[in-house]
């Protein structure tokens, strides 16, 4: 039950989220933002605009496939909760217009 979200928090800018006594009121206004609309939203801590980024909110019964790197992320799919991770990356392939296949064991 619930949702969860998914945030980038960037390292360079950990000195400043600690000294932040307002950090969780911004992770929760972030939160609350995207939860309304689609699209990232930057939350600022001392002389970072993008201390930490949120990607996706989403309801506890569904798992979200996120790809990060480049200190921002790519939301590649959704699957239902009580899926394995090989059905939900056939599941995400399928989506891209992919199959998947077991490779034939090698001989030794």
């Amino acid at each position: 039950m619930g949702f969860n979200s998914t945030i980038i928090v960037m390292n360079d800018a950990l000195h400043e989220i600690k000294e932040d006594p307002d950090f969780g009121r911004k992770v929760y206004e972030g939160i609350s933002k995207i939860s309304r609309r689609n699209g990232f939203e930057n939350i600022r801590s001392g002389c970072f605009g993008n201390a930490a980024t949120v990607i996706e909110t989403h309801h506890a019964d569904q798992q979200c496939v996120v790809s990060v790197g480049g200190n921002t992320a790519e939301i590649l799919g959704y699957s239902h909760w009580r899926a394995d991770a090989l059905t939900t990356i056939r599941d995400l392939a399928r989506e891209f217009g992919y199959g998947l296949r077991k490779l034939p064991k090698k001989n030794t």
